[in-house]
């Protein structure tokens, strides 16, 4: 590990003092590690699990798409490996939307609904991820909210072949500041959230298919252990042509997710 202090002390002039922690990965052997951190002081112990993946250099060049670290995967809507236009309707890209690159919209606005056999009927928005965990993960979409007289607007998600989980957001103004329509808003974004299985590691496809048309999406996170909080998603994940060297990801502790 790779401290940016090993000792210090805290008063009344300085009542804290944030350190910063990081993997020396040219010492890290290869593998899956439990570590742990421990800061002691004035009498009191604070340990800080932390879980250290080390798949080698060779396997993030050789890596297609997003890489899971840090507990999940963020990708930005826009950065899809590829787009598949269907039944009439398509993905665009729509810029100075979203909060970092760009967003995702499905067009014509009057493109008709599709519910039935979505991988062979519905616009498709495909990403590339390499999982280092199995199990069952939340993943989260970030619409932009938008409204419409139907009362909904839907897309839904799958992991490669497997079945697509339709998602609804709500799309009518209620008028009441306490409800879900208005936090939306404030927020400036829906989270609508299902669930994939990764039954092996390595590569899978995330794929994203359009049920009503104009809806619009932001970003996308798979939680695969425990992201760092963050009031939306946090920093994209590593992928070799969109985001070749990611942003670090701060944590410092347990008593930040109180």
């Amino acid at each position: 590990m790779l401290l940016s202090a090993t000792g210090g002390s805290l008063g009344e002039t300085v009542p804290q003092r944030r350190l910063w922690v990081e993997v020396d990965w040219a010492r890290a052997p290869e593998g899956v590690h439990d570590v742990t951190v421990t800061v002691t002081g004035a009498g009191q112990r604070v340990e800080v699990p932390l879980l250290v993946r080390n798949d080698g250099e060779r396997a993030r060049r050789r890596a297609r798409g997003f890489v899971e670290a840090h507990g999940y995967v963020s990708i930005d809507a826009a950065h899809a490996d590829r787009r598949t236009a269907r039944g009439g309707a398509h993905w665009r890209t729509v810029r100075g939307l979203g909060r970092r690159t760009a967003a995702m919209e499905t067009a014509p606005s009057t493109a008709p609904p599709i519910t039935g056999d979505l991988p062979s009927c519905a616009p498709e928005l495909t990403y590339r991820v390499r999982f280092f965990s199995t199990g069952v993960f939340p993943v989260t979409v970030f619409r932009l909210p938008s409204l419409d007289e139907r009362g909904q607007r839907r897309l839904a998600v799958a992991l490669d072949a497997g079945p697509a989980t339709v998602l609804s957001g709500q799309a009518v103004a209620t008028g009441n500041r306490g409800d879900a329509w208005a936090r939306n808003v404030e927020e400036g974004v829906e989270k609508l959230t299902a669930t994939v299985t990764v039954a092996e590691p390595g590569e899978h496809l995330l794929r994203l298919f359009m049920v009503d048309p104009a809806i619009a999406v932001d970003q996308i996170v798979i939680d695969t252990g425990g992201p760092p909080p963050a009031y939306l998603a946090p920093p994209e994940s590593f992928h070799p042509k969109f985001n070749p060297e990611p942003e670090s990801v701060t944590w410092t502790g347990p008593a930040d997710r109180a």
